[in-house]
């Protein structure tokens, strides 16, 4: 009887010891995630708070029924933008440029976007937001 109270206790030791083990490494790797996701998190709100563009420049030429436009955002803030990540929206409507100058626009910097075949005559709106949230508008008038 001895000989088995004694195994008993060593076999639930182990699987005490096994299971703190395991558990360390879950609860260790959830605060790793967490502390990341607040760092990311800190880091995207720096990035809304201290960024800033401006459209400096709107060249709208017409093309008969359709226009090409080309503009020039400039990077007012602290914050390097992937000018990939931005959104375009002309006239109401989400469109891609078909050119960019630079793939990232660092503070300081210009960038230039061309829209090419743009249907419509008269005056334009665009607006430019950068994937942090900042946002700028300009109107336009197509020659």
């Amino acid at each position: 009887m001895g000989f088995s109270v004694t195994a008993s206790f060593a076999v639930l030791f182990l699987a005490g010891m096994i299971s703190l083990a395991y558990l360390y490494t879950s609860a260790e790797q959830a605060i790793t995630l967490a502390l990341d996701a607040g760092d990311e998190k800190l880091s995207r709100d720096y990035a809304k708070l201290y960024g800033d563009i401006d459209v400096v420049y709107i060249n709208a030429t017409q093309q008969g029924a359709v226009y090409d436009l080309e503009v020039r955002i400039y990077n007012a803030g602290d914050v390097e933008l992937n000018s990939r990540r931005m959104s375009f929206i002309v006239n109401g409507t989400l469109r891609a440029p078909d050119y960019y100058s630079t793939e990232y626009l660092l503070p300081g910097n210009n960038l230039t976007v061309a829209f090419y075949s743009i249907p419509g005559t008269g005056t334009g709106r665009l607006r430019v937001v950068t994937e942090y949230g900042n946002s700028a508008y300009a109107s336009y008038e197509v020659v």
